[in-house]
């Protein structure tokens, strides 16, 4: 059971559940993708001994330091991409993320003012962004990271006129 569904009101249904979007795993993709890539090239065309240092050939070292920063990035993408909840109730907008140290925000659909979607070019080229819910009393609240914004906006709206 997740943090979203033990902290639902009563008579509170969920939505529309969302978890970031791929693109945080980008980082350890192009580690991993840099490190095959090294490890054929060098293994066509390899750039020589240091048998006199007692280290393996540098054609089968490197690619296992881009490896091991494959998964270094990996490890971090993977806990944030687990341990983040995003959703829209009938009656609020739920977000929980962190593992160890969590952090919670719960907006009533009642109390939001505005909605902005913030991409970069990248963001818009890959469909993902920030959500920036304005609420009452000033408070502005982003939720970052999540997949097709746009379409978030339009269903945290139609939630908010059927309200």
């Amino acid at each position: 059971m997740t943090y979203i569904d033990k902290n639902l009101m009563q008579d509170e249904v969920i939505i529309y559940p969302v978890r970031p979007h791929w693109i945080i795993f980008s980082r350890s993709a192009f580690w991993l993708v840099l490190a095959i890539l090294i490890f054929f090239i060098s293994a066509m065309y390899p750039i020589g001994h240091y048998r006199f240092l007692g280290l393996p050939q540098l054609y089968q070292l490197v690619p296992l330091i881009l490896l091991c920063a494959a998964v270094i990035a990996f490890i971090p993408a993977f806990v944030k991409y687990k341990s983040t909840e995003f959703v829209i109730t009938n009656k609020r907008i739920l977000l929980k993320k962190g593992f160890i140290r969590r952090t919670t925000n719960e907006i009533l659909l009642s109390r939001i003012e505005s909605i902005s979607v913030y991409q970069t070019l990248v963001g818009r080229m890959f469909n993902y962004g920030t959500i920036l819910i304005s609420g009452t009393g000033g408070s502005k609240d982003p939720f970052m990271d999540l997949p097709d914004p746009a379409f978030l906006r339009n269903k945290v709206q139609e939630q908010i006129e059927r309200l």
